[in-house]
C-alpha cells in the first residue's frame, strides 16, 4: 500500500505535472536571444486543442509512475494513474479540471479539494492562444539529437524553476517536458501513443467517472526500468 507519507511526498510533484500539462495553455515574456527560430512550436502548441497520451512521470528520485491523460484546451483535463495487476493504484490521485475549477481527488483518502482556476497559477495558464511573448522568459532554445528543446521560466520570478518542452521535428510532436524545480530536482514527463485533436469523452472531465482506458502495469518502475533519457 502507498503510505500517507509517501503520498504527502508524491503531492507536490504530481501538482507540477498539473501545471505542466496545463502549460499547453502557456503564454510564455523575454527571449534570451534564442538559437533557433521557436515560431513554429509556438504555431504547433496554438494548434494544438486536445490531446489524449499515455504517460511515464519520473521524479528527482528515479521513481517512475505510469497514467493517461486527456486534455481539451483551454480548461479541460485528466490526470490518471495507472493501477497494477494486482488491482493497486500506484499513485491514487485523480486530478481533473472540468471547465472551471481544478479537483484534486484522492482515492486512497477518498479526499477532494477544489481550487478555482483564478485562485492558481492555472488561471494564468488556461488562455486560448499560446504565444512565445508574454509572461515567461525563454531561456533555451536548442535542437540536437533530432529533438527541440524549449525550456521557460517566469519572467517575474526567476527562482522558480524552469519548464522545457522537448519536441521532435519533421512533423513537429511534442514528446517530453522536463521540470526542474528552485532546488534543480527534475522531474520528467514523457508522453506515448499521443493522439492529437481528436474527440475526447467530455464524461472523461466529470471527476466521478471511471476511465475504461486507465492503464494496467506490473508495478511502480525504477528509472533503469522506465530508460528514458533527455
Amino acid at each position: 500500500m502507498v503510505s500517507v507519507r509517501m503520498h504527502n511526498t508524491q503531492y507536490n510533484k504530481v501538482m507540477f505535472l498539473v501545471l505542466a500539462l496545463i502549460c499547453f495553455m502557456f503564454s510564455p515574456d523575454i527571449q534570451a536571444n534564442p538559437t533557433i527560430d521557436i515560431k513554429p512550436y509556438e504555431n504547433y502548441m496554438s494548434a494544438l486543442k486536445s490531446l489524449e497520451a499515455d504517460f511515464v512521470q519520473v521524479d528527482p528520485n528515479g521513481q517512475s509512475f505510469q497514467g493517461r491523460l486527456y486534455l481539451v484546451r483551454p480548461s479541460y483535463m485528466r490526470i490518471e494513474y495507472a493501477k497494477t495487476k494486482a488491482g493497486r493504484q500506484t499513485l491514487p490521485l485523480r486530478l481533473v479540471a472540468d471547465g472551471s475549477r481544478m479537483i484534486h481527488f484522492d482515492k486512497e483518502l477518498k479526499e477532494t479539494q477544489l481550487y478555482s482556476f483564478d485562485a492558481t497559477p492555472a488561471g494564468f495558464f488556461l488562455q486560448e492562444t499560446i504565444s512565445f511573448s508574454k509572461g515567461v522568459q525563454v531561456v533555451r532554445a536548442e535542437s540536437k539529437d533530432q529533438l527541440t528543446f524549449i525550456g521557460l521560466k517566469k519572467a517575474k520570478d526567476s527562482e522558480d524553476g524552469m519548464l522545457t518542452f522537448v519536441f521532435k521535428d519533421n512533423p513537429i510532436r511534442l514528446v517530453k517536458w522536463i521540470i526542474k524545480d528552485a532546488q534543480d530536482l527534475e522531474t520528467t514527463i514523457t508522453i506515448q501513443s499521443a493522439k492529437e485533436n481528436v474527440i475526447i469523452n467530455p464524461q472523461l472531465f466529470d471527476p466521478n467517472f471511471e476511465d475504461p482506458q486507465q492503464p494496467i502495469v506490473d508495478e511502480v518502475l525504477s528509472l533503469g526500468d522506465s530508460q528514458m533519457s533527455h
